[in-house]
């Protein structure tokens, strides 16, 4: 499923409807696909298991991004849906970084390569930080 961009701006008179639960479950199963998240239809209704599985891939993420957070309650509140969505769009931020820093990061004898131009010169023997 393709990222949509999270709505951080719940209020509690705003319904919460099968689309709003298909957003944060796509989101999810889009950083973290083994959370394996269901899609909902119209005439599905969210459950206590089925949230508990949605805070429990949250909570998964958080600990293994090493995130600063801690995962919403259970209260299906205006305040609550915009903690779960801002917390889904700090951890793909996170994500998004650790991916760029992975790339970056070069160990000593490892040479520097490029898709276009090949391994860089005197690039060999670099080490992070020095």
């Amino acid at each position: 499923m393709a990222w949509i961009e999270p709505v951080t701006n719940w209020s509690n008179g705003n319904r919460f409807t099968y689309a709003d639960m298909n957003r944060i479950t796509g989101n999810v199963n889009y950083l973290y696909p083994a959370a394996n998240l269901p899609t909902y239809t119209q005439n599905d209704f969210l459950t206590r298991s089925g949230w508990d599985a949605l805070l429990s891939a949250l909570d998964t993420l958080v600990t293994a991004t090493g995130l600063d957070a801690t995962v919403p309650g259970d209260a299906m509140t205006g305040d609550t849906m915009n903690e779960v969505e801002s917390l889904i769009l700090a951890l793909k931020e996170r994500i998004e970084l650790r991916a760029a820093q992975a790339v970056a990061t070069i160990y000593a004898g490892d040479g520097i390569y490029t898709a276009d131009a090949g391994q860089y010169p005197n690039a060999e023997n670099y080490v992070r930080g020095v």
